[in-house]
């Protein structure tokens, strides 16, 4: 079983299209995936519970990630630069979102598995880029063959 794949392990494979994290991580590392242009699909398995700093920015492919219940911190500038990153589902363990974390996105929707006070009370760093997006709390989505769906 891998345990760690170290910082920067994939940063910048330009053909990298999809990824499936393997099991048995518990942080997606500093920068792993930073500037892999063509990445469009991730996994990210259960048992990870950070998503550290960088670890996708500038993957101006992706459009739609979905995080894991269990995750409780997404690190600083995770998804920074994502250009064409749409959506996203956050699930109510989160109990951080670092500064940048969503900066220079074009997110227009977050899925949240809780409630909006469990929502409120999340710590934000600066620059989160969260506030004027579209928020949807458990009981007001589904996921449709791994797709956040309005109910």
């Amino acid at each position: 079983t891998i345990r760690d794949l170290g910082i920067g392990a994939f940063n910048s494979c330009a053909q990298l299209s999809s990824v499936n994290i393997p099991t048995g991580l518990t942080t997606v590392p500093q920068a792993m995936f930073s500037n892999c242009s063509s990445l469009a699909s991730i996994v990210i398995p259960d048992g990870i519970i950070e998503i550290g700093q960088a670890a996708f920015s500038n993957c101006s492919s992706l459009t739609l990630v979905v995080i894991p219940e269990g995750v409780t911190t997404i690190g600083r500038s995770a998804f920074s630069d994502c250009s064409k990153l749409k959506e996203i589902v956050i699930p109510s363990t989160v109990t951080t979102i670092a500064d940048f974390a969503f900066y220079d996105t074009t997110l227009t929707t977050i899925y949240f598995g809780g409630t909006q006070d469990q929502w409120n009370a999340i710590s934000f760093g600066s620059y989160s880029n969260v506030y004027s997006v579209t928020k949807r709390y458990s009981g007001q989505w589904e996921m449709v063959q791994g797709v956040p769906t309005k109910k």
